[in-house]
């Protein structure tokens, strides 16, 4: 895995297909561990014209315990 900054160019630029309005974080700090809820507020974007109705988050060195949407549990099914 190569982590060197890699240039981006204008050309290249792309509209965000989704906006982050407000991120929340919770943190729960105990002697052993550490759990962060996180909240993230994201929109469509109405200037993108993607049509992949994907949204990727990428996270290191991180264990996933719950997905929701609108307060809604999503199944290990349902996401990739």
């Amino acid at each position: 895995m190569n982590d060197s900054p890699q240039t981006i160019y204008l050309k290249d630029y792309q509209v965000p297909e989704y906006l982050i309005e407000a991120v929340d974080l919770f943190f729960r700090l105990d002697e052993d561990l550490t759990l962060v809820t996180t909240e993230i507020q994201i929109v469509k974007n109405p200037k993108s014209t993607a049509q992949t109705h994907c949204l990727q988050l990428v996270g290191k060195d991180l264990k996933l315990l719950e997905l929701a949407i609108n307060q809604t549990k999503v199944s290990e099914d349902q996401y990739e």
